[in-house]
């Protein structure tokens, strides 16, 4: 690797396992797990071996020093636009599955079901109440499990269905009636999104937002001749 390359985070999405390692905006990425990087394709094949779970070793500069973090390879998020075709049931609120760190970071008495990491204003998770930081079990009778069987679930339902959630809140559990939404077809009608700001390889996510950048950005920016812009 040339001197003074590396790849730009340009951001890193709120609650990710990117910023819950530590990693930051305006970091340069100068290596992953022991392979020096200076292009977005190598970067990419190296983080696309590794499986949910699995925790990649990632080197950076930060305002002149060198640092190591370790995030570990999180579920995708649901998303805001869960169910994403035309005419699909829309829920509005992004959930991810509960690791040792979100039991700690919200007092969870363990880790079961999912936890609700954001909602849409106006969404049909908001109209029923939904709140950062519930935590769905069940959905009518079936134990939620992870990210990908609550998704599945949505999925097979039909906007206006309305689904039973029971929640646990502030170590309280509580049954909420959420009624399917319907996205709409319009491309002109804005839906409140989730950042994409996602590395998403084979289904698993480390949460981090990248552009690529000119050499007139890299000057402006102050930052090292050849620096490069990552994905």
């Amino acid at each position: 690797m040339t001197p003074g390359s590396g790849l730009f985070v340009s951001g890193v999405v709120p609650t990710s396992p990117a910023e819950r390692a530590g990693l930051k905006t305006g970091d340069v990425l100068i290596e992953c797990d022991g392979t020096p990087v200076s292009t977005v394709d190598a970067a990419a094949r190296i983080i696309g071996q590794k499986q949910v779970g699995q925790s990649i070793r990632l080197v950076v500069k930060r305002n002149g020093t060198t640092r190591s973090f370790s995030p570990r390879m999180g579920n995708v998020p649901m998303g805001l636009e869960v169910g994403g075709l035309q005419n699909a049931a829309w829920v509005g609120a992004d959930v991810q599955s509960i690791d040792a760190v979100m039991k700690i970071r919200f007092n969870l008495p363990d880790r079961n079901g999912v936890i609700v990491t954001q909602v849409a204003p106006g969404a049909p998770a908001a109209a029923c109440g939904l709140q950062v930081g519930d935590v769905i079990r069940r959905v009518g009778e079936t134990r939620i499990r992870d990210v990908e069987q609550l998704e599945s679930l949505v999925q097979k339902s039909k906007p206006g269905q309305k689904l039973s959630l029971t929640i646990l809140r502030n170590n309280q559990q509580q049954v909420v009636g959420l009624t399917l939404g319907r996205k709409s077809a319009d491309p002109n009608v804005a839906v409140a999104m989730l950042p994409p700001g996602d590395v998403t390889i084979e289904g698993s996510w480390i949460g981090m937002d990248v552009a690529e950048l000119s050499a007139a950005d890299v000057t402006d920016m102050g930052l090292p001749a050849g620096t490069k812009g990552y994905w």
